[in-house]
């Protein structure tokens, strides 16, 4: 078409394309509110999703060769009160995470990854392999990864899932995707933690052994 790239975008990509490309010191909508302690508790609103400062911080990983596509999901996951770090291919992912040698899930700056998004076709390494390595990590298996693609390709959809992968996200990734992704990430660690403290008060009190029943 007269060399032009036709895209069919949403509102809210062009809202975010607006934000980092064109003004990237434009705030987003925010309020603010006095907690019972006189404490200032901030809220961003932005596409009918609230989210409390206060809330639980996750540290996700995202991983996409793509500049403008880093930069679109670095800022849903700040607006759903996430850390992000953001690197540009698999191989500088896998140093990250530890995997070029460094026996340790914890990256550079001392933050456990909580959760991995990474693009399905980059040069060099493709999101497929890049979830292959984590899978094959006795370490870094039980961290979630998501695979993002333009491509709505259902043979490519169910070799990630195959693999391991926890979601497949198609391009371009919306709010609602990053919200429901990070509520289901903190509900498993309040489960877990849930987990743990029952059974650090079982071990602590022995006699409960005996005073436990099953319904």
């Amino acid at each position: 078409m007269n060399g032009k790239l036709i895209t069919v975008v949403t509102e809210e990509v062009i809202f975010l394309y607006f934000c980092i490309i064109i003004s990237p010191r434009v705030p987003l909508h925010s309020h603010t509110a006095h907690t019972t302690r006189g404490k200032l508790l901030w809220i961003k609103k932005w596409g009918g999703i609230v989210v409390p400062s206060g809330a639980q911080e996750l540290h996700v990983l995202a991983v996409d060769d793509s500049h403008v596509d880093r930069k679109v999901i670095e800022k849903l996951l700040k607006i759903s009160c996430c850390k992000v770090t953001a690197v540009e291919s698999g191989r500088r992912a896998l140093q990250y995470l530890g995997l070029d040698g460094d026996k340790s899930s914890v990256g550079f700056d001392g933050l456990k990854v909580n959760l991995i998004m990474t693009d399905y076709s980059m040069p060099g390494m493709t999101g497929y392999e890049l979830l292959k390595e984590i899978k094959g990590s006795s370490r870094l298996r039980g961290i979630p990864v998501v695979i993002m693609s333009s491509e709505n390709m259902l043979a490519r959809i169910d070799r990630c899932m195959e693999e391991g992968a926890e979601e497949f996200l198609v391009k371009p990734v919306k709010l609602s995707d990053v919200k429901r992704l990070t509520d289901f990430i903190l509900r498993g660690d309040d489960d877990n933690q849930k987990m743990r403290s029952s059974k650090s008060k079982l071990w602590d009190d022995p006699r409960s052994w005996f005073t436990t029943s099953c319904s």
